[in-house]
């Protein structure tokens, strides 16, 4: 067999790309499966259990950011991750802390929004909304309130209903919390 043709069999079978592509690959049926099962545990679990898995998304998010060659949302999965310890700290009447976390929230939204221009920038054939990438525009704490309750809401949140007084903080909970498996909620995640 001719040494192209060989080259060509070998880069056909192994499914091999560029690095890029294999990047993208590795972070869709890894990091992005793993965040899901975290999100499913947020999802259905009790709330020290949801609170434990939105800290596993914000370490393992940093730790994957920190060692990846290209870009990816790690600062976003990390800044929604933090926003909802902060709903969840404002539940539990700890306003200092949910100010903190609502604080590094945004910091990873400017982070994101500065990684998300660079790589954009790389792209000279793409078009995009240049207020997309305005690192200074981060949402305020009542704009992550709003977010995430829209997201939990959508995603059925059950930790939200385990509460006999109807939420976590003494309120009724958002939208319809039926139960539904936390592979159909992690199927519909949004970050």
């Amino acid at each position: 067999m001719r040494p192209t043709a060989l080259l060509a069999l070998v880069v056909f079978v192994c499914g091999c790309g560029s690095e890029k592509e294999r990047f993208d690959r590795d972070m869709m049926h890894r990091y992005e499966v793993e965040c899901a099962k975290y999100y499913a545990i947020y999802d259905s679990g009790d709330i020290e259990r949801a609170k434990k898995a939105l800290r596993d998304i914000v370490a393992f998010s940093v730790a994957e950011r920190d060692r990846a060659k290209f870009y990816w949302r790690f600062n976003l999965m990390a800044a929604y991750a933090q926003a909802r310890l902060a709903v969840i700290a404002e539940s539990q009447g700890n306003k200092q802390e949910a100010q903190r976390l609502f604080g590094s929230a945004s910091k990873y939204m400017a982070l994101q929004k500065t990684m998300l221009a660079q790589h954009l920038q790389e792209m000279p054939n793409v078009q995009w909304a240049e207020a997309d990438t305005i690192a200074t525009e981060t949402p305020t704490p009542d704009q992550w309130r709003k977010g995430i309750a829209a997201l939990d809401a959508h995603n059925h949140v059950r930790w939200k209903s385990l509460n006999p007084q109807g939420g976590a903080n003494g309120r009724q909970p958002f939208g319809s919390e039926t139960n539904q498996t936390p592979a159909a909620a992690a199927s519909r995640r949004s970050p």
